[in-house]
């Protein structure tokens, strides 16, 4: 690795280290991430350490490799998350070193020092990012690397072939988002799909099949492992039919909708995303339009492959539901935005006079009468005060609903649990219990797709297979007075919402 590059990757490990440890809830300042996603993974890598398999054992909708990168979190001593921020930090580094090599196909290497904390500030502290650990999260950093390699290539396309060892690499990560979220993988496919047609166009049919092939021989090297294990636990069944089927046809959605209505539904819901994260959003149009309608990025065929890319992410994001964190994977966009934006400030001051008198800018240096340091500070101090997260940092895990019901629950030998109608809310987590019923939490599906799930909870409580069970709302459901009586109850703000939380003990 070249000293730029080091430099560049151990600048980006500093920034994503101490961005994170201000704007996740996993950091080392937080008592808990009571997100419900980070406890879903975190509760089920557990249970893979436990010898549970997903989807058999334990019923959630995300990829195995979320779970089993959760599973290596899970061994991580100290708090409950720390190892879920290292997850983070790794992935962060990852991202924003790729950032800055993308900068530096445009601006010069100083540009980078000062871009890097301004993206992190904006994308740290955007409603998107939610309380850390989103599956986008991880996926953006894999993106990242796809992203620059488009860039690099077509920054100045001279007719050859992408490189196979590059495709290769870009197969492996499409095979692990396939792993992770498979609706995130229209980025991957638009471009290699991209790819091959352009090799049809050139009359290279032989190098567009062989390519194909070397994108998938990468895809299989994650595949080969996730399939294995399941048919090792017999469960491959369960694989396909709760992570494929249910994902497709359970939850609602817009799939049964004309194509038209299909597409305004997509439009209106990338807008929506785009408003609710208006500090990064713009320059992610800035970027986009700049590189699309500029000479000076790309050349014809690399802007038909980048507006290929974004428009099939957002397609395969935004087919089926709309939940705040899906818009964080538009986050490998904004840099677009400041190479555009000083790109033309570096041109426009070399038109000037006396351009020796004037501070070189991100066309060419990073302003020397602001040192980097105090603009990361700067940035700092506005991730701190943007980030709807930062007012838990430094409470006492004794101030949380979590660990005062998991005082009690674990007051018991062998204490089992239930957590009734709602997501995962880290209940599991703080008291350390696994759980022991399939569906141990209740998904985002409605009763009348997918009755089997509810009437497994209410079995569960009706027969008394569970000591505790945690209940969130106003009212305890009535029958569930008959097995199970109330030992305590407690109120917590959550996302906005002051939630009623109540536990109870089996008769």
């Amino acid at each position: 690795m070249k000293k730029e590059n080091r430099h560049f990757l151990l600048y980006s490990l500093l920034l994503a280290f101490v961005f994170l440890a201000v704007c996740s809830k996993s950091s080392f300042l937080y008592p808990f991430n009571d997100w419900y996603d980070a406890n879903d993974f975190l509760t089920l890598g557990k249970g893979m350490l436990h010898g549970l398999v997903p989807y058999r054992d334990l019923y959630e909708q995300k990829g195995p490799i979320l779970y089993a990168a959760h599973a290596l979190c899970a061994l991580v001593p100290g708090p409950a998350f720390l190892g879920v921020y290292f997850l983070e930090v790794g992935a962060l580094t990852c991202f924003l070193y790729h950032m800055s090599k993308i900068i530096r196909l445009y601006l010069r290497p100083a540009a980078a020092y000062g871009i890097l904390p301004v993206l992190c500030a904006l994308l740290l502290s955007a409603e998107s990012f939610c309380q850390g650990d989103s599956a986008e999260e991880l996926c953006a950093a894999l993106l990242a690397v796809t992203l620059y390699h488009t860039l690099a290539y077509f920054r100045e396309y001279q007719g050859r072939p992408m490189p196979y060892g590059i495709l290769l690499i870009d197969g492996v990560l499409a095979g692990c988002i396939l792993w992770v979220k498979y609706t995130l993988l229209g980025f991957h496919l638009a471009y290699m799909a991209m790819l091959f047609f352009l090799c049809v166009k050139d009359r290279k049919l032989l190098r567009g099949i062989k390519s194909c092939f070397v994108f998938l021989d990468g895809m299989a090297v994650p595949t080969v492992p996730v399939l294995l294990y399941f048919a090792g636990n017999h469960a491959l069944g369960n694989l396909f039919q709760v992570y494929f089927y249910n994902n497709i046809f359970l939850y609602d959605s817009e799939k049964s909708a004309g194509i038209a209505s299909l597409l305004l539904t997509i439009l209106l819901r990338t807008g929506d995303t785009f408003l609710r994260n208006i500090q990064f959003s713009v320059f992610t149009i800035l970027g986009v339009a700049g590189f699309l309608l500029s000479r000076r990025f790309l050349s014809g065929r690399g802007k038909i492959v980048l507006a290929a890319e974004a428009i099939l992410l957002a397609f395969f994001v935004y087919t089926g539901s709309n939940f705040p964190y899906y818009g964080y994977i538009f986050s490998i966009f904004p840099v677009l935005g400041f190479v555009a934006l000083g790109s033309g400030i570096g041109s426009l001051l070399e038109k000037l006079p006396r351009k020796d008198l004037l501070p070189q800018t991100m066309g060419g240096h990073f302003p020397k009468m602001l040192p980097e340091a105090l603009l990361a500070i700067i940035c700092l101090v506005f991730a701190y005060y943007k980030s709807p997260n930062t007012a838990d940092i430094g409470k006492s895990p004794d101030s949380l609903v979590q660990y005062q019901f998991a005082a009690i629950i674990n007051e018991s030998e062998q204490p089992t649990l239930l957590n009734y109608g709602f997501l995962d809310a880290g209940f599991y987590t703080a008291a350390d219990v696994l759980p022991t019923e399939k569906y141990f939490q209740m998904q985002n599906i409605s009763y009348e797709s997918f009755p089997e799930m509810m009437d497994a909870q209410d079995a569960c409580v009706r027969e008394q297979r569970v000591e505790y069970v945690v209940v969130r709302g106003e009212e305890v459901p009535a029958f569930m007075l008959e097995y199970y009586t109330p030992v305590q109850e407690a109120r917590q703000t959550y996302e906005g919402a002051h939630v009623l939380y109540t536990l109870l003990r089996k008769k």
